[in-house]
C-alpha cells in the first residue's frame, strides 16, 4: 500500500487505476487517499461470486482455475 496521496495526485495516475476523477474527490472528501498496487493481476473470464462483510477487508489470491487459494497468504 503507498500513500497517502491528495485526489489530484492520483488522478494524474489514471493510466493505473479505473476510478473516475469525480469519485476520488467524493470519496477523499478532502481526506488523503491510500494505493494497493497489485501484482499479477488480471481480469478473470467470469466474476468469482463472494459474500462481502463488515469491518477489515483482505484480499484473496485465487488459483489457475479461480477458486480461492488456501496456501497463498495474501
Amino acid at each position: 500500500m503507498r500513500g497517502p496521496f491528495p485526489a489530484w495526485e492520483l488522478r494524474e495516475h489514471a493510466e493505473r487505476h479505473p476510478a473516475d476523477p469525480a469519485f476520488l474527490e467524493r470519496s477523499a472528501g478532502g481526506a488523503p487517499l491510500w494505493a494497493w498496487e497489485l501484482r499479477d493481476a488480471g481480469r478473470l473470464p467470469e466474476p468469482v461470486p463472494h459474500v462481502e462483510q463488515r469491518g477489515q477487508q483482505g484480499w484473496v489470491r485465487l488459483d489457475s482455475d479461480g477458486a480461492a487459494d488456501p496456501g497463498a497468504g495474501g
